[in-house]
């Protein structure tokens, strides 16, 4: 039995539409977990009238992204019948073959981990994640199947591919992995990059593989993104500021975290520095890129 895992917090009409497109699915042999860190629009409220089936983990409003994630994951455990954990962002959308593609996916590689391929909603589709396959040294540059945010025909994609990280937005886990090797991070990595870290800790401590499909696709909603997002259209004071928020993309201690995770503290010293410097060329090079050319 698949858990699908799902973070929310106080966006009750978004929640509800990713419900909605799971009950539709044509895989059904799965379980909801909507984990709610004290969301104030009464979104635990909603979920209870319109789907009562779906499991509620509650939390005090510090959990953030992580902690909320591996809290899901201790109560899928805690169900006898669970084999696997699929995390999901509500912010997403999927068609009703996306279940089936990636529990399909899975079971070409079942003793390993398998993420989904990323798009844009907003067309033309464009490629938010499809993959790394090795980090560069010094720079942790990954080495990309795709261009960030390439124009992409989504029908010319199929396949397993290797990748040595994946994002969590659709990535499907056997949850002996998980018992056997631990929770994310949410000691360091609160908000963002513990997706990330995560599946590259197990590749580079454990040798356990990951892959994606191109088959299972989630498409993410461009205005939704979070902050610290070089596309989107913020200000260059706004993005500049995003380094020393804790719950943005751009997050200086995220991105120290995530360097140690790839390199080392010796070799993730010029990575950090590289990565901030790609950053703010992403920034100039990709804003607005999305919303005007969509």
């Amino acid at each position: 039995m698949i858990y699908v895992i799902v973070p929310v917090f106080n966006r009750a009409k978004i929640t509800l539409q990713f419900l909605d497109l799971l009950d539709k699915q044509q895989y059904q042999e799965f379980k909801a977990v909507v984990v709610d860190d004290g969301s104030s629009d009464n979104t635990s409220e909603l979920i209870k009238e319109h789907y009562p089936e779906v499991d509620i983990v509650t939390g005090d409003g510090n959990w953030w992204w992580t902690k909320s994630v591996n809290e899901g994951i201790k109560h899928a455990i805690s169900n006898k019948d669970c084999t696997h954990v699929l995390l999901m962002n509500d912010d997403t959308f999927f068609e009703p073959d996306y279940l089936l593609k990636i529990w399909q996916a899975q079971r070409h590689v079942p003793n390993d981990i398998v993420g989904s391929l990323n798009l844009t909603f907003e067309k033309p589709h464009r490629v938010f994640f499809s993959g790394i396959k090795k980090f560069r040294l010094f720079t942790s540059n990954g080495c990309k199947y795709h261009n960030p945010l390439e124009i992409i025909d989504r029908s010319t994609l199929t396949g397993l591919h290797p990748s040595v990280a994946l994002p969590g937005r659709g990535v499907l886990i056997p949850i002996q992995i998980i018992k056997k090797y631990g929770f994310y991070d949410e000691e360091n990595l609160p908000q963002y990059g513990a997706d990330f870290s995560y599946i590259t800790k197990l590749y580079r401590k454990h040798n356990v593989k990951s892959y994606i499909s191109w088959d299972a696709q989630v498409f993410g909603y461009t205005e939704l993104t979070g902050a610290g997002s070089s596309f989107t259209g913020e200000s260059l004071s706004t993005f500049l500021r995003s380094f020393v928020k804790p719950k943005s993309r751009q997050y200086l201690p995220d991105k120290w975290e995530l360097c140690k995770v790839r390199h080392g503290v010796l070799l993730g010293i010029p990575a950090f520095f590289a990565l901030i410097v790609r950053s703010l060329y992403g920034y100039f090079k990709r804003r607005n890129l999305v919303l005007t050319k969509s």
